[in-house]
């Protein structure tokens, strides 16, 4: 019974000195002070010189992609994507487009039909294509637009 009680105090001794100890540190740290507002110089970074680049790069229009005719295509006729399409950046300096995808009517992905290297595209059979087109311009601001291809036998224009 007395190796009971000498374990005891020396637990109960134990958390009186961490008790102790917790008190006095809490009352000398800073932890009451931490949600006080701070005092900072006021400054002005509006005047600094690249703020205004910044402004007016991030206030800057994206650029835009249109599309040139509205023809309707015959199955194997090549499609040159600078022929239909145009990229065109703020100032209406011409950018590069880039096809992200191609999809036929029923959602099947047909990027088969385009030639990265010349830039061309040629669908063999007949419906519409969805088309995802990106341009960027010089400060990287980016448009991504989809518009639908038509091939058909028939002549025309939509």
């Amino acid at each position: 019974m007395k190796e009971s009680y000498r374990i005891m105090a020396g637990i109960l001794l134990a958390g009186l000195i961490f008790a102790a100890l917790y008190s006095v540190l809490s009352a000398l740290s800073f932890s009451d002070r931490l949600g006080e507002h701070m005092d900072v110089p006021e400054e002005r970074y509006e005047d600094y010189a690249d703020s205004g680049e910044i402004k007016k790069i991030c206030s800057r229009k994206s650029p835009e992609i249109i599309r040139r005719t509205s023809k309707i295509w015959k199955p194997g006729e090549e499609i040159q994507i600078a022929q239909v399409f145009e990229g065109r950046d703020a100032e209406g300096i011409q950018t590069e487009i880039k096809v992200l995808d191609i999809q036929d009517e029923h959602g099947n992905d047909r990027m088969d039909c385009y030639d990265r290297a010349a830039h061309k595209m040629v669908f063999s059979e007949r419906g519409m294509y969805l088309l995802e087109l990106k341009t960027t311009d010089g400060q990287r601001k980016s448009a991504v637009r989809k518009f639908v291809l038509l091939t058909d036998y028939r002549q025309g224009g939509i």
